[in-house]
């Protein structure tokens, strides 16, 4: 794991969030991006500030490479999943995977529309009538 390295001075006062990531919040952070959460989700999941986490990021680059990492396991657990549910001879599963990966399969949605458009002629000095009308209420 990355070095634990020091944003701002600590003052020795329990009020607030701590301001500094310890290697215990490195790996609190890590299990909540394995997870799935956001930056935003794993930093209130962690009570870490976002500006103290964006400012630890500076220090620890490497530490952004294992979050994106760590982003994507939830995703291709996700894929292994359905992978291993198809091989088993999961039918549900296959014909979801079908319809979500294949247009040949893909759900069809069908709209119809129906009603009336009724068409009204309106001469021009009506309109103008109108016009004026909305010229003097806005003086008002």
């Amino acid at each position: 794991m990355a070095e634990v390295k020091e944003l701002e001075t600590v003052e020795e006062s329990n009020v607030g969030r701590p301001r500094e990531i310890t290697e215990r919040v490195v790996q609190q952070l890590e299990r909540s991006f394995q997870a799935g959460l956001n930056i935003s989700e794993a930093c209130i999941a962690n009570n870490v500030n976002r500006a103290t986490f964006y400012n630890y990021l500076k220090f620890d680059e490497a530490f952004l490479d294992r979050i994106n990492i760590l982003k994507t396991k939830p995703k291709i657990k996700a894929k292994y999943n359905i992978a291993n549910a198809i091989n088993e001879g999961d039918i549900s599963t296959s014909k979801w995977y079908l319809e979500k990966t294949s247009d040949e399969f893909a759900v069809k949605n069908k709209h119809e529309i129906s009603g009336s458009v009724e068409h009204v002629q309106v001469k021009q000095e009506e309109v103008m009538a109108q016009v004026e009308k909305m010229k003097l209420v806005g003086e008002s």
